[in-house]
């Protein structure tokens, strides 16, 4: 579902994660629920309008409603809540479905069927319309990529991980998988979508591992694919794309600031001259660091501070 060779419409880069508050105390959140659930209906109401007719705003402005509009949604599911309009979403998607030919909307359009998808998980909708949003998910995501690639079996990719870690990474610990794509040799332009909870402490940085499944002995497994960009929300992963790559192994990249919560995409295009594991995971910084006294130990990648994020 993006682009990187400017064949489809990127998703408008979201509110950096970090940037976000910590969640409010209980009775605060519950005036933020109410207030969410208020702008949602209003939202959806001027959406409606707009599709009968009855309101005209440029097609750029009913984007940006469509925007605010699964926006709302992820923050609702984001923080448990079913609010009372929850019914009406999948009728206004299908409507906004009708316009999937136009290309301003595209991008839109896409981000709230993702955002009804998440809802679905939470059983915000009736059964045939949740088979309806995934029938709709699974049909535009070929506006923005070839395949969504073949998903990676857990205990595939933690296995790779679990070599890599240790070996090359000995300052960082993994702690959680949240999503990852098996790519195969040849050009492909993959995507995964994945759903960032707003329980997410702010102390867990949220990283990019890219590993070729192959020659895990060699330090070459963990650099870029050198015809690949990463794309995170339509926005390039630095020093992981085609302007700007890294040449040689590579640490975990931190994305966690190109992130919000909710809805999240993570894409790879170009051609991939092996087999990869893509992976999005909770990987943070060890406190305490001593070496492994291995044999066959690897140099660890050198993590200089100007590198640091934080």
């Amino acid at each position: 579902m993006t682009n990187a060779a400017g064949t489809a419409p990127h998703p408008t880069p979201p509110t950096p994660l970090q940037q976000q508050q910590h969640q409010p105390p209980k009775d605060q959140q519950q005036k933020a629920l109410a207030l969410n659930a208020f702008r949602l209906k209003g939202i959806g109401d001027r959406i409606r309008f707009h599709l009968k007719g009855m309101s005209v705003p440029p097609v750029a402005e009913l984007a940006h409603l469509i925007y605010a509009f699964a926006r709302g949604i992820d923050f609702a599911v984001s923080a448990g809540d079913i609010p009372l309009t929850a019914g009406d979403i999948p009728e206004i998607l299908r409507k906004v479905y009708e316009l999937r030919k136009e290309t301003i909307i595209q991008s839109s359009l896409m981000i709230l069927a993702i955002s009804c998808k998440n809802a679905c998980s939470n059983k915000w909708f009736q059964p045939a319309d949740s088979r309806d949003i995934l029938r709709m998910v699974n049909e535009l995501s070929g506006n923005f990529c070839t395949s969504t690639g073949q998903a990676a079996s857990d205990s595939t990719v933690l296995e790779i991980i679990s070599q890599i870690m240790p070996r090359y990474y000995p300052r960082l610990k993994f702690e959680r998988l949240i999503t990852s794509i098996e790519a195969k040799v040849g050009y492909d332009i993959l995507m995964a979508d994945f759903f960032i909870e707003r329980s997410l402490s702010r102390d867990e940085k949220i990283r990019l591992i890219v590993v070729q499944k192959e020659n895990l002995d060699a330090s070459s497994c963990v650099s870029s694919p050198p015809h690949v960009s990463f794309l995170v929300n339509g926005k390039g992963v630095d020093k992981r794309t085609n302007v700007s790559m890294e040449q040689g192994p590579q640490l975990p990249t931190d994305i966690t600031k190109m992130l919000k919560y909710g809805a999240n995409i993570i894409q790879g295009v170009g051609y991939f001259n092996a087999n990869y594991i893509i992976a999005v995971a909770v990987v943070n910084d060890l406190t305490s660091f001593s070496a492994p006294k291995l044999d066959d130990y690897a140099q660890p990648i050198t993590v200089y501070p100007a590198e640091r994020l934080r």
